[in-house]
């Protein structure tokens, strides 16, 4: 048994270098991991490719595929506004303000700690640092609501494709590392 488990290993690091050459050769091409019912792309972060910035319309978004990223591209595409690099996802929780992409105007980023209220669609949901996000927190966003159940859209999850518009679904009463949620 030992010998099989030695074998598997051996044949993962091979298919893994395999994996970075053929990256590197032929160049890295965003692979998109589903859709928001908004239309908007969330895309596989392949840790390997490099941490590149990332723009839309000219305006930075965040590094290639993080989950900060994502909301930044949602919020500039769908709200017009974008706000201020953080080092954590988790420190979303802390900005006070957004800013406005066409005028540089600055509108209040308010925060909802309480779990017992539904948020909006388009809120940002923040998750406090933990193990499962390399200490770095998570961020989504709120696509759907129904009833204490929320759809969220989130780049940088986990590996599967979406089978629908949405990433997965939560009962936030029950989220241990919600620390809230964010609304322009």
């Amino acid at each position: 048994m030992c010998l099989c488990r030695m074998r598997l290993f051996a044949l993962s690091v091979i298919l893994h270098a395999l994996f970075l050459v053929f990256v590197i050769m032929i160049g890295y091409h965003p692979v998109v991991q589903g859709r928001d019912p908004f239309g908007i792309p969330v895309y596989l972060h392949i840790p390997e490719t490099g941490h590149k910035r990332n723009t839309v319309h000219g305006i930075y978004t965040g590094r290639q595929w993080e989950c900060v990223e994502y909301v930044r591209r949602w919020l500039i595409l769908k709200k017009g506004v974008t706000f201020n690099d953080v080092k954590t996802a988790a420190d979303i929780l802390h900005l006070d303000h957004v800013t406005q992409v066409m005028d540089g105007a600055k509108l209040p980023f308010q925060t909802i700690a309480d779990k017992t209220q539904s948020p909006p669609v388009g809120a940002v949901l923040v998750f406090r640092s933990s193990k499962h996000n390399e200490h770095k927190g998570h961020v989504a966003i709120v696509v759907r609501v129904v009833g204490n159940d929320v759809d969220i859209a989130e780049q940088n999850w986990d590996h599967r494709r979406w089978d629908s518009n949405k990433s997965r679904t939560l009962r936030l009463s029950t989220e241990p590392d919600l620390l809230g949620w964010k609304v322009v």
